[in-house]
């Protein structure tokens, strides 16, 4: 309609005095009425629904949608930092370890170096002092000849005699520093070859990486300490080490309590456990030990850096380091850690480093012995968020570890972290492993009652267990959990173990039970 009207004009002259313009405009007034009342309704009407329709939808719709996007990607974005920055720091405290051994060598380095230019300085002075004695004795050979021509000719003996004492006396005096000469030469070649194996040490130092603690052992006359199957003791004694290399997750709080339920019977017959602090800070063993006890243990060395720097002097070292704890009415004892811990275990790093002394299998030389296995049915290892010496001292000793951890996101970024580490041991380790879901928000701690968050998490833990390990996650995962629990917190605040007590058993019953049985049946 609108087209026709529009050909009809344009057919037609533009002049409003024209009759045929008024006709057409009689003829279609209707059409030019509907489109000039028509267009700005519309009009409106558009700028209605886009404001009050289609702008609060794209608000309820879009908008969400972008910011869950964004967080979603902040928060992996934010998970990926904390990950760098904690290999970051693992690397700088490495480095700040390898950069006072490398300072301490280079001060060796150069008091031998010193100590080498005097030598050579010294050598250097013999040989004046011996050319001065061959051109004596060459002097003293001249005068014997001329002392016997003149015998020949009719001169005095006593001139002979005395030429041939002072000859005597120069052969004897150019054997003694010839003598000298070759111990003073012997001293210098062992100060270069020292220099060398300094030098090499350095290197070593630069070189130094974690990888030390998997390469194959390598130390001249170092005998391997038997690993112990469960199958080959006279009891059933087991070790478990509670690892994981990101701190925070619950290793200390788990492994005690863990302790507790056992020693105060959750599976059946009360069991006979010893716990040991291989964590420098000391919180298992501030919450086990009575104040004045642990005092006076740490202030005369009863602690467990001598698991690692025992001097040689095995025999009754465990026993001298045993602590009883404030668990009453059950056997649970602690071999409590210092601050010397962190000391020491620079020494090992240093030792391993430069293949001095293997110091891998000190843990295992000490506890797979008869006197522990009739002593304890349990030994569990607390260990740091590091791979240090004791870190691995206790897997190497251990018939399983446990891998404890949250379903927070960065907590299942660390499991296969951890759990690929342990693998990388090869064959020195003997132990199976489990990880362990902690701080879940189902009470009844089941991984088949967790929230939709956590099942996230728990789904992305499976495929990268999967990854990483190359067997089927089920076979890691504990199927029971441990729920939040304020009372666990709590306690482990006022130095007591909730795990003992008649209500925190029934918590960890289902828990140490499934345990148990996996450690049990290895």
């Amino acid at each position: 309609m609108f087209l026709e009207l529009f050909a009809k004009v344009k057919d037609t002259a533009l002049d409003l005095n024209s009759i045929r313009w008024r006709d057409i405009i009689a003829e279609n007034i209707l059409e030019i009425v509907f489109v000039v009342i028509l267009v700005p309704i519309l009009a409106f009407m558009g700028k209605f629904l886009l404001r009050w329709t289609i702008i609060p939808l794209f608000k309820c719709t879009i908008f969400p949608l972008g910011k869950l996007l964004a967080r979603s990607e902040f928060k992996r974005l934010t998970t990926e930092l904390a990950e760098k920055t904690k290999e970051l720091e693992d690397k700088e405290i490495a480095l700040e370890v390898k950069d006072k051994e490398l300072i301490e060598r280079e001060k060796e380095f150069r008091e031998k170096g010193k100590e080498l230019a005097a030598t050579e300085k010294e050598l250097e002075s013999i040989k004046d002092e011996r050319r001065t004695m061959q051109y004596d004795l060459d002097r003293a050979h001249s005068d014997l000849a001329t002392a016997r021509r003149e015998i020949q000719t009719g001169a005095s003996s006593e001139t002979l005699k005395l030429a041939e004492k002072e000859l005597e006396l120069l052969r004897y005096r150019f054997e003694e520093l010839t003598k000298a000469h070759g111990k003073q030469k012997e001293e210098t070649e062992s100060y270069r070859k020292s220099c060398d194996e300094t030098q090499e040490q350095l290197s070593r130092f630069e070189n130094a990486t974690t990888d030390i603690w998997r390469q194959p052992v390598s130390v001249n006359g170092f005998e391997l300490p038997p690993y112990i199957s469960p199958g080959s003791r006279p009891t059933r004694t087991r070790f478990v080490t509670f690892l994981n290399l990101k701190g925070g997750v619950g290793k200390t709080t788990i492994a005690s309590n863990l302790g507790a339920a056992y020693a105060s019977g959750v599976c059946g017959s009360p069991l006979r456990v010893l716990l040991v602090d291989l964590d420098f800070q000391g919180t298992l063993s501030n919450c086990c030990v009575d104040t004045n006890l642990l005092i006076e243990k740490r202030r005369n060395g009863s602690i467990s850096a001598r698991l690692l720097d025992f001097n040689g002097n095995q025999e009754g070292l465990i026993d001298r380091l045993i602590t009883p704890t404030t668990q009453d009415g059950c056997q649970l004892d602690v071999i409590i850690g210092a601050d010397e811990l962190e000391l020491v275990e620079r020494k090992c790093y240093a030792q391993q480093v430069l293949q001095t002394c293997e110091t891998r299998f000190f843990h295992r030389d000490l506890f797979h012995r008869p006197g522990i296995f009739n002593r304890y049915d349990l030994v569990l290892f607390d260990c740091p968020p590091r791979m240090t010496a004791s870190t691995v001292n206790a897997i190497l000793a251990s018939d399983h570890v446990v891998v404890p951890s949250g379903l927070a996101p960065y907590d299942v970024h660390a499991v296969p972290r951890t759990v690929a580490w342990v693998s990388m041991l090869g064959d020195m380790h003997h132990c199976s492993m489990s990880v362990l879901l902690n701080r879940t928000f189902w009470k009844e701690g089941s991984i088949n009652r967790l929230t939709n968050e956590e099942t996230r998490n728990f789904n992305e833990l499976i495929g990268a267990l999967q990854v990483v390990d190359g067997v089927g996650s089920s076979d890691l995962i504990l199927e029971n959990t441990l729920p939040k629990n304020a009372q666990i917190s709590k306690s482990l605040l006022e130095n007591q173990l909730y795990g003992g007590e008649s209500s925190g058993k029934e918590i960890f019953r289902d828990l140490a039970t499934e345990l148990m049985e996996r450690i049990q049946d290895e």
